[in-house]
Order: C-alpha cells, then sequence, then structure tokens
C-alpha cells in the first residue's frame, strides 16, 4: 500500500530477486449510479462498502458520481441509511454497525479532512462528526456532496467513514 512512487521502489527492488509482488497503490474506489439504476440496490452496496472496517480499507467505496436526474433520491436514501447505522463497540453488541477507527491519529485525519472539505464548499447531508462514545476513536458515517474534483478528500484516502 502506498503512493506509486512507494510501488516503483518496490517493484524495482522485487525485480531483482524475480519476487511476485502485489501492489495496492491508493486508489479511490468510486462508483457510478446511473439514471437506470435501481438506486436502493446501489445505496446498500456502497453502505456496505463504506461500514466495512469502519471505512478503513484500501477499496472501500470513497466517492461516488451519481447521474443528475436521479442524485436527488439517491443523496436522501444514502443520507438517510448513513444516519441510522450504530456507532460503538462491535465486540460488546451484535446490533452496533460500525465501530472506532484505528486510533487519534486517523479520527484527526478524517476530522479534519471533513472540515477542510466543508471550508471548501461541500455539503454534509450526514454525519460529520467526532463521537465521545466509550474509549475509542469513534466517527459518524458521513455523506458529503458538492465537492470539488481537485478536493483533498476527493483526491486522498480518507480510511474513515
Amino acid at each position: 500500500t502506498g503512493s506509486v512512487d512507494s510501488g516503483k521502489r518496490v517493484m524495482a527492488g522485487a525485480a531483482t530477486h524475480m519476487a511476485k509482488v502485489s501492489l495496492e497503490l491508493g486508489g479511490k474506489a468510486p462508483a457510478i449510479v446511473c439514471k437506470d439504476a435501481d438506486i436502493d440496490l446501489a445505496v446498500q452496496s456502497i453502505i456496505d462498502s463504506r461500514v466495512d472496517n469502519n471505512g478503513q480499507l484500501c477499496n472501500n467505496c470513497e466517492r461516488v458520481y451519481v447521474q443528475e436526474d436521479v442524485a436527488d433520491e439517491f443523496i436522501k436514501k444514502l443520507s438517510d441509511k448513513m444516519s441510522k447505522i450504530t456507532v460503538g463497540n462491535v465486540m460488546k453488541d451484535d446490533n452496533i454497525g460500525m465501530g472506532p477507527l484505528i486510533n487519534q491519529e486517523a479520527l484527526d485525519k478524517v476530522a479534519g479532512m471533513v472540515d477542510r472539505a466543508v471550508k471548501a464548499g461541500g455539503k454534509i447531508t450526514a454525519g460529520g462528526h467526532k463521537l465521545n462514545i466509550e474509549n475509542g476513536f469513534y466517527y459518524e458515517p458521513t455523506v458529503i456532496t458538492n465537492v470539488k474534483q481537485d478536493s483533498e478528500i476527493v483526491q486522498d484516502e480518507i480510511f474513515g467513514p
């Protein structure tokens, strides 16, 4: 995992030993929702991807492009469902839908990215806040719309919900 430059260095080192490697080089795992899509299925698929490991997987869906004809319906349904996800200690309660981030640094990174996206014109339609739960690093499942394509939250991996 890492940048393309890191991947090149790993590949070069592996090549001297003819070692096989698998490189994951910082993708953003987009989803595209067209006007003829099953909106409910698209919403559920994206939620399943986002909350898996609390958004801390390299291939979690991190951005969604929605055809304008269905954008309002999609955003409402996604935001409503994300807002209903229960957050807490998944080891204590099977009804919890999402657990914590790995550490304080990860929590602060996610919160900072969301704050900067909002300051740049993004609109939060679900979540967007740290949660004070037990002894963990919890952040609400979050949906942000109207972010600029060149913004940090669109371009860089988030590793959060």
